[in-house]
């Protein structure tokens, strides 16, 4: 059931459309020439039981592939369009595409500013995660964008982490029984969800993801230089320090494998090698850390023995935090709302 019709070489869309003039356009001979953009068959100006203004078939042609919408559908997808065309963009509704490969689409809405073009999707019953990829794929090799307006308890079940490729938003409140659906992302009703979507005021963020290097100051025995030994390291809920003299090299081969010397040596911290024959290394525990001025490689007995100390007081434990990757990220205001 399309939110447009055509008259003649023009196109009416519902949603434009106010009470008063709707009742006309009801009630005009005209009426029996508006037609249905899907098929070509008549189209009948009617209005929902949630009050929104739509096109419904007269006789639905055979071929006819436009598939029915509910009420609920029906309310939402006006309110997005409107919002869209009234954040600036060109907007239609029902609007059929091709993929440079040849597969068909129909947006729900369809949104195009210069060279940019967006497609908004409404898709309240329950759809598969892989779903919502090859859609999202096939709008891709469009070269449209697309976002997603769902359920709120449907997101929740997705499981799905936020992804800058596939914009997802939850919507509740959208049976029509409110004046407007909000937005389950944000404390915003749908109509500015969709303006501050379309100006950029709400971006994907990608979160840095931190390791913290625990370490303490010591001194080198022989060039009498400060050094940080390097004890332990910790991201968000997890991590693991220095316990035993058989898993220092563990603890320091992780820090080694997620920092890097480069990273540890930019902070004045001590490097971390491999020296299996070192005595004081327990075997098949190679890794321990050198001296970052003269080189000289610290056993790890004498490195656990240091550790000892730290329950009388004897040393404190620092850290240095270091950006290791990426994190999901998030859809999020780049700005304030208001």
């Amino acid at each position: 059931m399309p939110l447009r019709a055509v008259f003649g070489t023009n196109t009416i869309l519902s949603f434009q459309i106010n009470d008063k003039e709707w009742k006309n356009l009801k009630n005009s001979p005209e009426r029996k020439k508006l037609v249905m953009p899907c098929c070509g068959e008549r189209a009948i100006p009617k209005s929902s039981p949630l009050g929104t203004k739509f096109f419904s078939h007269h006789r639905r042609s055979p071929n006819c592939t436009s598939p029915p919408e509910s009420k609920e559908h029906l309310f939402l997808k006006s309110i997005i369009a409107k919002s869209a065309m009234e954040a600036g963009w060109n907007t239609t509704t029902e609007y059929p595409g091709t993929s440079k490969d040849g597969e068909s689409w129909v947006a729900d809405v369809y949104c195009t500013k210069g060279n940019a073009q967006v497609a908004l999707e409404v898709q309240l019953t329950k759809q598969d995660i892989s779903e919502f990829k090859r859609r999202q794929n096939r709008y891709k090799r469009s070269g449209v964008r697309c976002a997603w307006f769902i359920p709120e308890r449907h997101l929740l079940s997705l499981r799905n982490s936020p992804r800058k490729s596939l914009p997802i938003f939850g919507i509740k409140n959208h049976s029509g029984a409110t004046p407007s659906p909000e937005s389950s992302d944000f404390s915003v009703m749908v109509e500015k969800l969709i303006q501050d979507l379309l100006s950029g005021k709400i971006q994907f963020q990608d979160d840095p993801e931190e390791t913290d290097i625990h370490y303490f100051y010591d001194q080198c025995r022989r060039c009498k230089k400060t050094n940080k030994l390097p004890c332990g390291w910790s991201c968000e809920i997890f991590g693991e320090n220095i316990k035993s003299m058989h898993n220092c090299s563990t603890v320091l081969r992780e820090i080694l494998r997620t920092v890097g010397n480069r990273n540890l040596r930019s902070r004045g911290i001590n490097e971390i090698a491999s020296h299996p024959n070192l005595r004081g290394n327990a075997p098949g525990f190679p890794y321990c850390a050198t001296c970052i001025h003269c080189g000289l490689p610290l056993a790890n007995s004498y490195l656990y023995k240091k550790l000892e100390r730290r329950n009388g007081g004897e040393i404190n434990i620092a850290f240095e935090s270091f950006v290791t990757g990426r994190c999901n990220g998030r859809w999020d205001y780049i700005e304030s709302k208001d």
